[in-house]
C-alpha cells in the first residue's frame, strides 16, 4: 500500500486523457504562460534597476 508521501500529485490532474480537447488546450497554454512569466521577470528587473538608479542620485543630491 502506498503512503501519501509516495504518491506524486500532478498539477495537470484536471487535464483528463491525453489527446482530449481540455488536454490540448492546456498544453497550448504552457508556452504562453512561460512567455508571460519571462516578461514579468523582465519588467520587475527594469523597475528594480530604475529604483536603484533614482535612489543613487537622490542620495547624492542630499549631500
Amino acid at each position: 500500500m502506498l503512503t501519501i508521501a509516495q504518491i506524486k500529485f500532478t498539477k495537470y490532474k484536471h487535464l483528463c486523457k491525453a489527446g482530449s480537447k481540455a488536454y490540448l488546450m492546456a498544453i497550448e497554454q504552457v508556452p504562453t504562460r512561460a512567455k508571460i512569466k519571462a516578461l514579468q521577470r523582465a519588467i520587475d528587473t527594469l523597475i528594480q534597476g530604475e529604483r536603484r538608479f533614482f535612489n543613487r542620485f537622490a542620495s547624492r543630491a542630499l549631500r
